[in-house]
């Protein structure tokens, strides 16, 4: 591999990374604005940011696909690409995208705790809500009993 191609692959990883890291950024917006939702449980909002940053994802994987063949390529040229003067940048913008990544997921497994929480609390509800109206219904058929049985206690009584 020559000098040139080297560089050449950097330079390609480093614009990778750095459309990578636009769209992370992004991704960590909406795992904020996700997360409040969260907690508010607007339910609506938490799908349509879910939407947005599946699109987002999409763009991700996207990119990583175009950048991902230059990684073995610049490992088993390490000692000589770092020579190169946007190397340090390089691998300050990976550094960068690793401690995003790591917001984000942690955002995510909040959103997540409280989105389960959320649902044990309305299956506790409803469940609450199911037991409320069968007990109702017994009581009914004791206060109100059907026509059929209200013409026994008019002959006996």
């Amino acid at each position: 591999m020559t000098r040139d191609d080297l560089e050449a692959a950097l330079s390609s990883y480093g614009a990778g990374l750095e459309a990578e890291l636009s769209l992370l950024r992004q991704l960590e917006s909406l795992a904020s604005h996700e997360q409040d939702a969260s907690h508010a449980e607007d339910f609506e909002v938490v799908t349509r940011i879910s939407d947005e940053r599946a699109r987002l994802m999409s763009g991700l994987l996207i990119v990583e696909h175009q950048i991902q063949p230059l990684r073995p390529l610049l490992a088993a040229n390490r000692q000589q690409a770092e020579t190169f003067l946007g190397f340090a940048d390089v691998v300050a913008l990976h550094r960068v995208a690793s401690r995003l990544v790591t917001t984000i997921l942690a955002a995510d497994e909040e959103t997540l705790r409280t989105l389960q929480h959320a649902s044990s609390a309305r299956k506790a509800a409803l469940q609450t809500l199911e037991n409320g109206g069968q007990t109702l219904s017994a009581y009914r058929r004791v206060i109100a009993p059907p026509v059929s049985n209200a013409a026994l206690v008019d002959r006996h009584g």
